[in-house]
């Protein structure tokens, strides 16, 4: 037997014994991948790059730039074409009309 095939029979044997851990390794690589790349606003991409690349991908999607609208009130990022924040549910489009001079006034803390 040469040593490829020597080798694959090995790989064989351990997949086949280790099936089940392997699997739950890649949902869960899979898993965060997701749950990071929903934070940067790219779910999609950060699954594949967590299943892909396991915590390699992990970090890559940590260190992508933040994709999605910011809302002016509370800094949390929106979908592209979101109306209202997600976070602070304020009108985004009224929101960004007003100026910040006028955001200050409107909270209203006692200095004029």
């Amino acid at each position: 037997m040469a040593m490829n095939e020597r080798s694959l029979v090995v790989l064989q044997a351990w997949l086949s014994a280790n099936w089940v851990s392997v699997a739950v390794y890649l949902g869960v690589a899979a898993l965060l991948g997701l749950m990071f790349g929903m934070m940067r606003g790219r779910w999609l991409k950060g699954a594949f790059y967590g299943l892909l690349l396991g915590p390699l991908g992990w970090w890559l999607i940590l260190r992508w730039e933040a994709h999605g609208l910011p809302c002016p009130e509370c800094g949390g990022l929106n979908g592209a074409r979101a109306r209202t924040c997600r976070h602070c549910k304020v009108d985004l489009r009224r929101a960004a009309d007003r100026s910040a001079r006028s955001r200050i006034h409107a909270r209203g803390d006692g200095w004029r």
